[in-house]
């Protein structure tokens, strides 16, 4: 899996404030990160894909949460596969 930090995915969102990419994820219209360290998080480069092309292709605010948390919820079950 790759992972994509914090800089790169505010770079490809075109944002310079880690607040608007907290508040997007708060509000459900942005994937949560994963812990990668103590004190460090990415975010899985698929799921970054998938959110942007959805909003690439004009899909609206409750189809962008609605597929946040489809790969949530995807997420949760490949943690279950593996016993984590």
């Amino acid at each position: 899996m790759e992972l994509l930090r914090t800089a790169e995915v505010l770079r490809r969102l075109g944002l310079r404030d880690r607040k608007t990419l907290e508040s997007r994820v708060r509000a459900g219209m942005w994937v949560r990160p994963v812990k990668v360290g103590e004190r460090a998080i990415a975010y899985p480069a698929q799921e970054v894909a998938t959110v942007l092309a959805a909003r690439a292709v004009g899909k609206t605010n409750r189809e962008v949460r609605a597929l946040v948390e489809q790969l949530h919820a995807q997420r949760e079950l490949q943690a279950a596969e593996v016993g984590a």
